[in-house]
């Protein structure tokens, strides 16, 4: 008699590849090329979850993804992970786990998510294209480093969301860290200064494309825009910002990990 394991996965990719991570009729996502992979391999009886989602052309390092199967013998956790990443290309599997407690939520019982975005000022090399976006603008990071200490708690981030605030959840939000700081790496492929930056997110959750609307408002007020006190005002929503920023490209945006409570 079959029985049913569950593994977690953890997987990385590169998000230009797909349109997003959930499955979509005609459009490769990560959930469909995953699903498809674990098919081959196991036959017709497949559950996927994930933590969440990210959108057309963001990138992973960290995704955790419950794989649900059911099989005659006992499966090993190696084993899985070699087969799977035997017929996956665009993405990959990088830990396998074998989970034996199925009470876990895996969506509402997530504690944190963290992303980071690579970002230069100057058009990246075409080995770095989808990896390090390009915001062609004065960076100051001492601006960049208040606002930063602006967004952590808890917001109303309704001005940075692109749903013009019909969201599920609704548009408050907590943020645990948030900084900007100057990176040494990449500047073999970079023109010009050669300068990349890195804005790392940690929240409970995130608004439709909110860290790169954070990100677009940081950068108005680097180019003086946006005024910070106006910046300040918005996370309150006692002002209306958008029309002073432009949503970043999500070339440079990457999912790195989610904690989980008690988990």
């Amino acid at each position: 008699m079959p029985k049913k394991v569950s593994f977690k996965l953890y997987v990385e990719y590169d998000g230009s590849k797909f349109f997003g991570i959930q499955r979509q009729s005609f459009s490769p996502t990560v959930e469909s090329v995953l699903k498809t992979a674990a098919l081959k391999i196991f036959g017709n009886d497949v559950m996927l979850l994930y933590c969440g989602r990210t959108d057309r052309g963001v990138h992973s390092v960290g995704m955790p993804m419950w794989l649900t199967v059911e099989s005659l013998v006992c499966l090993d956790s190696f084993k899985v992970k070699e087969a799977l990443n035997s017929v996956l290309t665009d993405l990959r599997v990088t830990k396998c786990f074998k989970q034996f407690s199925n009470t876990l939520n895996i969506r509402k019982s997530t504690f944190g998510r963290e992303y980071f975005f690579l970002f230069s000022k100057e058009e990246p090399s075409v080995f770095l294209q989808h990896m390090v976006g390009s915001v062609e603008c004065v960076i100051d990071l001492e601006v960049l480093g208040l606002l930063s200490n602006l967004v952590v708690g808890r917001f109303d981030f309704m001005n940075f969301s692109n749903k013009n605030g019909n969201e599920s959840n609704g548009t408050w939000r907590t943020l645990y860290s948030c900084r900007v700081k100057k990176l040494n790496a990449f500047s073999e492929f970079q023109r010009g200064d050669g300068q990349s930056y890195c804005l790392s997110v940690v929240g409970q959750g995130f608004l439709y494309n909110m860290i790169r609307n954070i990100l677009g408002a940081f950068l108005a007020c680097s180019q003086n825009r946006l005024l910070v006190e106006e910046f300040e005002k918005a996370l309150t929503r006692d002002d209306e910002c958008k029309r002073f920023y432009k949503t970043v490209d999500p070339n440079g945006l990457v999912f790195r990990n989610a904690t989980y409570i008690n988990y």
